[in-house]
C-alpha cells in the first residue's frame, strides 16, 4: 500500500465515522427516536438477511446488492440518518464477518456506504421531489428515482475509483470506459426496486415487501448466472488469446531453444576439447613442477657441495702447508738417523701417518673438483679387510664389552683377491660400511664379511643383522647429505664411498628389508695378471749423502710460511746447493735483483706480491739481464692450476705441497747442467707438476 492510498483511506474512513456518529446523534435527538428504532429493527434484519444477494456490475468490478434496494427504501421511509446507520451496520457485517476483510478495508467500505447514502439523501431532499407514498406511482416520480440512483452510484463509484487510481495508477477515464451499460441499468433498476418496495410497504405493509423479494431473488439469481457466464466467456476468450500468443511465443522459443541447444552442443564440444587440453596442460604442469622441485633440490645440493668444496679446498691448502713441513722434516730426520731403533720406527710411523694424511687431503681436493686419478697399485682386499677389522676392533670388541653387548664378527674371504686401486681410499670405504653396520646394531648382533672372485670381478659383501631399511631409504642412501642419524650424521660417508668405488670402475649395491638387516656388496674389476702391475718394493734406505746433487745451484726460496720455507731450505742445502731465502714476495724480488739466482722456488699465496707477481717480475728482470733462471711454483693447490696459467706467468715447474725429498731432488736433477739464457719458460712437456 502506497503512502497516498494510506492517507486517502484514512481521510475517507475518518469522514465516514464522523458522519456515522453524527447520524446516531441525530437519531437520539428526535422525540420519537425509540419508536423509530423499533420500526427500524425489522428493516435491519431484512438487510442482514438479503446481504448475500447482489447484482454484479460487470466490467467495473462493483456490485449492486439487494441491500442497496433496501437502503433506497429506508431513505424514502425514515430519512437519511437511520438509513446511514443501518447501511453502516450492514457494511460492517459484510466486511468483517462474511468477507473477513482487514479492519482498514472494512472501515473504508463502511465509510463509503455512509457517504454514498448521505449524498443520495441530500440530493433527494434538495430536489424536493414528490412523495411516492402519497398516491399511485406516476411519471413525475421518475426524476426522483433517477436522481436517487445516479447520486448513489456516482458517489460510491467515485470513492472506489480514487482508491483504484492511487493503488494501480489507472485514470478515472480509463475506469469509466471499462464500465458497461449493464452497470447503469442495474443501478437504476435497484433504485426503481427501492421506490417500489417503499410504495408496497406503504400500501400493503410487510406482506408486499416480502412479496417483492421473490422476483428480486429471481432477478439476482439470473443476474449472477448471466455475469458468471459472461465472466467465463471472457476468461475463455482471454485464455484463448493467451494460448494463441503462447503458442506463437512457444514456437519462437522452441526455435530459439533449438538454436541454444545447438550452440550448447558446440560449446560442450569446445569445453570438452578445452578440458582435455587443460588436463594435458595440468599433467604437463605437474610434471614440470615435479622436475622443477627436483632441479631445485639438486641445485641446493649443488650449492652445498660447491660451498663444501670451497671450504674443503681452503682447508686442504692449509693442511698441505702443515703436512709439507712435517713430511719434509721427518724425511730429513730419517735420513740422518741410524738404521733400526725405536727412533727410526717412530719416524717411520710419523711419515706413514703424514703420507696418509696427504693422500686424504688430495682426495678431498679431487672429490670437490670431481677429478679422477690413475690407480696403479694392486691391492689385496682380504688383507685390506683384515686391516679394517683391526682398526675397528675398539668399536666391536672393546667398547662393546664395556657396555655389555656382543658383536659376532665373521670373515669368510678368499685369499688373493687382487684389485687395482688406492688402498687408502678402499680402506676408508670398508671402514665407513663397517662403522655404519655397527651403529645399526646398538644392542649387538652379527657382522659377516664374505669375499670371492667371480670371473673377472671381485665381490666383497658386508652384512649386518640390524633393523634394515625401507625401499625409499635404500634408494637415497648414497645421496650427499642424506642421513638417518639426525644431527649425529653428516650424510657424506656413503656418498664418498660410492664415489670412490665408481672411480675404481666398480659398483656398490645395497640389499635391505625392514627387520631383515642390510647387506652392502662391493664389485670391483679383478687384476688378471699380477705381473703386469709392479708391486711396491722396499728400496734401500737413503742417507743424507745419497741425496746430494751432482750440479750445485744457487737457489732462492720465497715463502711467507716459515716452517715450509725453512724445511725446503734445509732439504736444498742437504742436496749441496747454495740457498738463500725471503719471507715475502717483495723481499724475494728485491733479493733476485741484487744477487741473481739459478733457481727460484716461490709460494703462490702471499700477502704482498703473490707467486704470479714474483714470477713475472723476476722473469722480466732475467730477460733484461739475459740471464737464465728456472721458476718453480710451490703451492698447496697442486694440480688445480692449469698449464695456460703456468705459461702466462712464465712458470717452469710446479712443486705441490706436501712434497717429499725425492720429488725436490728429481725436480732439480732434471735441469740441464748449464741453464744459459731463458727468455721464456721451458716447453710444455717440462712444465710439470710434481707430487
Amino acid at each position: 500500500m502506497t503512502s497516498s492510498l494510506r492517507i486517502y483511506i484514512t481521510l475517507v474512513a475518518g469522514f465516514g465515522l464522523l458522519l456515522l456518529a453524527s447520524s446516531i446523534a441525530n437519531l437520539l435527538q428526535q422525540p420519537d427516536s425509540q419508536l423509530l428504532l423499533l420500526r427500524a429493527i425489522p428493516w435491519l434484519l431484512l438487510v442482514l438477511a438479503v446481504s448475500r444477494y447482489e447484482i454484479v456490475a460487470s466490467g467495473s468490478g462493483s456490485a449492486s446488492t439487494m441491500n442497496s434496494t433496501v437502503d433506497f427504501c429506508l431513505i424514502l421511509t425514515f430519512g437519511g440518518p437511520l438509513a446511514i446507520c443501518i447501511g453502516a451496520l450492514n457494511a460492517l457485517y459484510l466486511n468483517l464477518v462474511r468477507m473477513k476483510r482487514p479492519w482498514y478495508k472494512a472501515l473504508f467500505n463502511v465509510s463509503q456506504i455512509s457517504i454514498s447514502l448521505l449524498g443520495s439523501s441530500l440530493v433527494y431532499s434538495l430536489l424536493k421531489l414528490p412523495d411516492a407514498g402519497s398516491g399511485p406511482l406516476r411519471l413525475a416520480h421518475l426524476p426522483g428515482f433517477a436522481a436517487l440512483a445516479i447520486s448513489f452510484f456516482v458517489i460510491n463509484q467515485l470513492l472506489v475509483s480514487v482508491a483504484i487510481r492511487l493503488e494501480t495508477g489507472m485514470s478515472l477515464g480509463s475506469q469509466l470506459r471499462r464500465m458497461h451499460y449493464f452497470d447503469q441499468l442495474s443501478n437504476a433498476f435497484v433504485a426503481f426496486l427501492g421506490v417500489t418496495m417503499y410504495y408496497m410497504y406503504l400500501r400493503t405493509g410487510w406482506a408486499g415487501v416480502l412479496l417483492m423479494l421473490l422476483p428480486m431473488g429471481w432477478l439476482v439469481h439470473h443476474s449472477r448466472r448471466f455475469n458468471l457466464l459472461k465472466e467465463v466467456h471472457e476468461e475463455l476468450d482471454r485464455k484463448t488469446r493467451l494460448l494463441e500468443e503462447g503458442s506463437v511465443e512457444l514456437t519462437s522459443k522452441n526455435s530459439r531453444l533449438e538454436e541454444l541447444n545447438s550452440s550448447l552442443s558446440n560449446q560442450k564440444r569446445t569445453l570438452q576439447s578445452q578440458a582435455i587440453a587443460m588436463e594435458n596442460t595440468n599433467r604437463a604442469l605437474s610434471e614440470s613442477n615435479r622436475r622443477l622441485k627436483e632441479t631445485q633440490v639438486q641445485l641446493l645440493r649443488s650449492e652445498k657441495l660447491k660451498a663444501m668444496g670451497q671450504m674443503a679446498s681452503g682447508v686442504a691448502h692449509d693442511f698441505n702447508n702443515i703436512l709439507g713441513a712435517i713430511l719434509a722434516k721427518v724425511e730429513l730426520l730419517r735420513l740422518g738417523s741410524a738404521d733400526g731403533g725405536e727412533v727410526q720406527k717412530g719416524l717411520d710411523l710419523i711419515y706413514k701417518s703424514a703420507s696418509d694424511g696427504a693422500v686424504l687431503v688430495k682426495r678431498i681436493q679431487d672429490f670437490t673438483r670431481g677429478a679422477t686419478q690413475a690407480l696403479q697399485d694392486p691391492v689385496d682386499l682380504a688383507d685390506l679387510a683384515e686391516d679394517v677389522l683391526e682398526m675397528t676392533r675398539p668399536l666391536w670388541r672393546d667398547k662393546a664389552q664395556k657396555i655389555g653387548i656382543t658383536y659376532d664378527v665373521m670373515k669368510h674371504i678368499d685369499s688373493g683377491l687382487m684389485v687395482l686401486g688406492n688402498s687408502t681410499e678402499l680402506r676408508e670405504v670398508l671402514h665407513n660400511i663397517i662403522n655404519n653396520a655397527l651403529e645399526a646394531m646398538p644392542n649387538g648382533g652379527a657382522l659377516v664379511l664374505r669375499g670371492h672372485r667371480s670371473g673377472d670381478r671381485v665381490l666383497l659383501s658386508i652384512k649386518d643383522t640390524g633393523p634394515g631399511m625401507t625401499s625409499l631409504v635404500s634408494r637415497r642412501i648414497f645421496e650427499p647429505y642424506f642421513t638417518t642419524k639426525g644431527v649425529q650424521g653428516n650424510g657424506l660417508g656413503l656418498s664418498v664411498s660410492h664415489g670412490i668405488i665408481k672411480q675404481h670402475g666398480g659398483e656398490i649395491e645395497v640389499d635391505s628389508q625392514p627387520g631383515e638387516g642390510t647387506r652392502f656388496q662391493i664389485i670391483l674389476p679383478a687384476v688378471t695378471m699380477e705381473s703386469d702391475y709392479p708391486l711396491n718394493i722396499d728400496h734401500p734406505r737413503q742417507t743424507l749423502h745419497s741425496i746430494r746433487s751432482e750440479t750445485p745451484r744457487r737457489v732462492l726460496v720465497v715463502d711467507d710460511e716459515e716452517d715450509v720455507r725453512s724445511v725446503l731450505v734445509e732439504i736444498l742445502k742437504a742436496m749441496g746447493h747454495e740457498v738463500d731465502q725471503a719471507d715475502s714476495g717483495r723481499g724475494g724480488v728485491e733479493k733476485y735483483r741484487r744477487y741473481g739466482y739459478d733457481v727460484v722456488f716461490t709460494d703462490l699465496g702471499m700477502p704482498d706480491f703473490n707467486g704470479w707477481d714474483v714470477a713475472n717480475r723476476i722473469w722480466r728482470r732475467a730477460v733484461e739481464e739475459n740471464a737464465g733462471v728456472v721458476l718453480i711454483l710451490v703451492t698447496g693447490w697442486g694440480t688445480q692450476i692449469s698449464q695456460q696459467e703456468l705459461h702466462e706467468h712464465h712458470i717452469h715447474k710446479v712443486l705441490a705441497k706436501p712434497f717429499k725429498i725425492n720429488e725436490v731432488k728429481e725436480l732439480i736433477d732434471q735441469l740441464p747442467d748449464r741453464l744459459g739464457s731463458l727468455a721464456s719458460p721451458l716447453n710444455e712437456q717440462d712444465s710439470t707438476t710434481l707430487h
